[in-house]
């Protein structure tokens, strides 16, 4: 077997070893030979164990290339310390050599074990048995538990005949798979301790809330997640080895995976997988027609784009399969897609240019639940501009944070003015474009304790009615008449102009625009 020097330093921890040069080599070994002072060292493939007081007096009988562990029962001459080729580890004088021996051939009983679980594995892929006999076989050599489950933490196979004492997994057990929120709560808190989602190597998880630790490792397909295996910690104690086991098994089960076509081919994931190239401009113009045909895609006259954020509520962005999953299992409508850490839907409608308010109201309890945040499109006709109306909605939910609108849905079509005064504001001051009037107009509301500006406001926004107006302000029709004459006597100018109105109107989109930039900066 291939030993790196760091994995043998691991191995006889224990018993205090240094390693005087090159911990980051490797040496092929077959097995433990005791040197004493006739050893010629020729054997390439043997890792060298003995007591210093029995090196030969000849050096150069040492210069070969092997791994040597050495007790130190008398002090190393700086001849033998200086010498290229071999890669001396000494122990401590007191050392017991046997003891060593025992914890080295370990090692070479883990390398047997592994290699005939390799074996078994691969002869498993061959007979083309199921992902279900597979994890059962696992478990004759890994003596735990293991689970397999999806993007969406839904099982997709576990041991058999195994009752674990954890809350999660009796909770999926009960839900047919499926994990409940309170479950989904405390998944999320455990995963905390994972420090990357995204890393190709298995992870212990620590107890946490839960009975037992765990190894998960994750499985990917073109660098997207495609699930997780999951080893408990209930018969016995992690090894070393059970990571080289996980790691491995992981490997078999996406090749399984893979060689599945429900798994990557069906229906759903082929529609995701052409909105994905539609977001990311792969598909040009001339080749959609023929992808829609294709994969037979009815696309219907409106669509709308519906964006979520989930980072408020976890910025790691592991937990985004599941509410995905959860989205659709709620919505029941649509395409769900995952694209740069954003749940996007696109729901196209046949005979209607306005969101549906069930569906609305679906995505607004969806994210009021779980502290979300999500933006809406324009409706659009045009399949192949996607990607332009998702950044609309993208744009919504900016816009809906920084100027601090109420709820968490945020419809494209109630920002234009803010977004048009977001983009003229990196090539303008937008106080040059206010209308000195009404400038003019605050300055006497300031100067003389008067309100007309807002009452201005309130008449131009209600299309200069008198009664909707003066409900509005409380105020009697005679009043509101009196304030409008004085208001068009102090701007000196007719209210029946439209396009003075509009400047007004526009002015009064400015002032709001900047007051609530400038709240959600401090």
């Amino acid at each position: 077997m291939i030993l790196s020097i760091d994995k043998v330093m691991k191995q006889i921890n224990s018993f205090s070893p240094i390693c005087l040069k090159d911990r980051d080599r490797v040496f092929p070994v077959s097995s433990v030979f005791f040197f004493n002072k006739s050893t010629d060292y020729s054997a390439l493939d043997y890792l060298y164990l003995g007591y210093a007081s029995q090196f030969t007096s000849d050096c150069a009988a040492l210069q070969s290339p092997v791994l040597i562990i050495c007790i130190e029962d008398i002090p190393l001459s700086d001849e033998l310390l200086s010498l290229e080729g071999p890669c001396l580890v000494k122990l401590p004088g007191e050392t017991d050599p046997f003891s060593v021996f025992n914890a080295i051939d370990a090692l070479f009983h883990e390398d047997t074990l592994l290699k005939n679980y390799t074996e078994k594995l691969y002869e498993a892929m061959i007979q083309n048995q199921s992902i279900q006999d597979i994890l059962d076989m696992a478990v004759t050599y890994l003596k735990n538990p293991v689970v397999l489950i999806d993007r969406s933490l839904k099982h997709i196979a576990t041991s058999t005949d195994v009752e674990l004492e954890d809350y999660v997994w009796l909770d999926q057990k009960k839900n047919g798979g499926y994990i409940s929120d309170a479950s989904f709560e405390l998944l999320t808190k455990q995963m905390a301790y994972e420090k990357n989602s995204s890393d190709l190597e298995p992870v212990i998880l620590p107890k946490g809330d839960f009975k037992y630790r765990r190894i998960i490792h994750h499985i990917f397909f073109n660098h997207q997640l495609a699930g997780t295996i999951i080893l408990f910690e209930v018969h016995k104690e992690f090894e070393e080895m059970d990571m080289q086991f996980i790691k491995m098994l992981s490997d078999l089960v996406a090749l399984k995976m893979k060689s599945d076509p429900s798994t990557i081919y069906s229906k759903t994931a082929a529609y995701e997988h052409f909105f994905l190239d539609l977001l990311n401009d792969k598909i040009s113009p001339s080749n959609l027609y023929e992808r829609i045909q294709t994969l037979n895609i009815v696309i219907q006259n409106h669509i709308f784009i519906i964006t979520i954020d989930i980072s408020e509520f976890d910025q790691t962005h592991r937990t985004i399969q599941y509410l995905k999953t959860n989205l659709e299992e709620t919505l029941r409508e649509g395409t769900t897609v995952i694209y740069n850490n954003y749940i996007v839907t696109v729901i196209m409608l046949e005979d209607r240019h306005l969101l549906p308010e069930k569906a609305a109201n679906l995505f607004r309890q969806f994210c009021q639940k779980r502290g979300l945040s999500a933006g809406i499109s324009k409706c659009f006709h045009d399949i192949s501009k996607l990607r332009l109306y998702y950044e609309q909605a993208l744009t919504a939910i900016d816009l809906n944070r920084r100027l601090k609108r109420t709820g968490p849905l945020a419809f494209y079509e109630d920002f234009i003015p803010e977004h048009l005064l977001d983009i003229a504001s990196h090539h303008t001051d937008l106080k040059l474009l206010c209308c000195n009037d009404l400038i003019n107009l605050d300055f006497h509301d300031k100067k003389n304790h008067t309100s007309y500006t807002s009452c201005l406001y309130e008449f131009l926004t209600h299309d200069k009615n008198l009664a909707h107006t003066a409900g509005i302000l409380h105020i009697h029709r005679n009043t509101l008449i009196y304030r409008i004459n004085k208001i068009k006597e102090i701007l000196n100018h007719d209210l029946e102009d439209s396009g003075y109105c509009f400047q007004l109107l526009l002015s009064y989109k400015i002032i709001s625009f900047l007051e609530n930039r400038a709240a959600s900066e401090t």
